[in-house]
């Protein structure tokens, strides 16, 4: 093989190479996000009523309001994740919610819905409670923990 042809042969491998690579391109966009990111969660009644609103970043966010319970009783709950626009996050397919009581002994937690929950009071005192929306195995967004108080 002379170097003419070797050179030929090696610039047409290189121009199918990266014709390849710009057409692939063309079917894989790249780093699209799905979803909006989440800043905040609220909280409300079933009824709509707020009762209290957190921002992100666990440990670091704040929240203002709390959710008062009294022993034995539930509390049916909305939880609306927001975008720094306050526009509704959308969850449910590779996102959901996850609710943390954190003393498990004074209430707990279940997920009724893709956006709602129940909190039963077992025994008086003060916790908190905080929400994270999941995508997959890990939470896009982890609100602060927002106060619960169960009373007699």
């Amino acid at each position: 093989m002379t170097t003419d042809t070797f050179r030929r042969l090696t610039s047409r491998a290189l121009v199918a190479l990266a014709l390849t690579g710009v057409l692939a391109a063309c079917d894989n966009p790249v780093d699209e996000d799905p979803h909006p990111d989440a800043v905040a969660v609220v909280v409300q009644t079933s009824a709509g009523v707020e009762l209290a609103r957190a921002t992100g970043g666990g440990t670091q966010g704040t929240a203002t309001g709390s959710i008062p319970l009294t022993i034995g009783a539930t509390r049916d709950l909305r939880v609306i994740f927001v975008d720094a626009a306050g526009n509704p996050v959308p969850v449910g397919g590779d996102t959901s919610l996850r609710g943390n009581v954190l003393i498990g002994a004074l209430a707990r937690f279940e997920k009724t819905s893709e956006t709602g929950g129940r909190l039963t009071g077992l025994s008086a005192g003060t916790t908190s409670v905080s929400f994270d929306l999941m995508h997959g195995s890990h939470a896009d967004f982890q609100g602060a923990a927002i106060p619960l108080i169960v009373t007699p």
